[in-house]
């Protein structure tokens, strides 16, 4: 392959400017002594997260009109959708929206999905199929994975591996239990 012509650039300055707020809610969420408390905690990563992804195609724009000629004005748009009539002098009118502005920084939530893929793949491959070389993967997300795995004792193979597992939701009473990694291995 060769280049021919380059039309456009993008440079930027690599810097944590999120890491704070990050390891914020991670140290709060690992503090939490209240299940309601560890959730919230991780939503609001999570939700930060979804905002860099999130798809703002296919939305509508909702007028609430008091006027009969306005909501006339408004069913005759070809963006015309849908409407609600809630009394004789209240209506709903939806429509499509003819444009749209990509005002959501989608690079970063790119960024963020493939470093979270990294940790996945690095644990799958480089933890689990060591250990367990018959393992099936059945399914993983972003922050978890699920698995068979056929051992003879889960919990003495779980020991060669409790630096990358938070078993702090497990009995305290549990072999395996610990705080170390509380919350925030993923």
């Amino acid at each position: 392959m060769k280049v021919t012509k380059v039309y456009k650039t993008i440079s930027f300055k690599e810097s944590d400017w999120l890491a704070k707020y990050i390891n914020f809610n991670t140290e709060q969420r690992t503090k939490s002594k209240s299940d309601f408390e560890k959730d919230l905690w991780k939503l609001m990563n999570n939700s930060f997260y979804g905002k860099t992804l999130e798809d703002i195609r296919g939305r509508s724009e909702i007028k609430l009109l008091t006027d009969r000629e306005e909501v006339k004005k408004y069913i005759k748009k070809p963006t015309f959708k849908d409407s609600t009539i809630f009394n004789d002098n209240f209506v709903a009118i939806e429509n499509n929206v003819t444009s749209v502005k990509f005002n959501k920084p989608i690079y970063l939530g790119q960024a963020i999905l493939d470093y979270s893929k990294q940790l996945m793949y690095d644990f799958y491959y480089n933890v689990v199929n060591k250990l367990w070389k018959t393992n099936e993967l059945i399914a993983s997300d972003t922050d978890s994975i699920f698995l068979n795995i056929k051992t003879e004792d889960i919990y003495e193979d779980m020991k060669k591996i409790e630096n990358e597992l938070d078993t702090s939701d497990y009995p305290k009473d549990h072999p395996l239990y610990s705080e170390k990694n509380k919350k925030s291995n993923w």
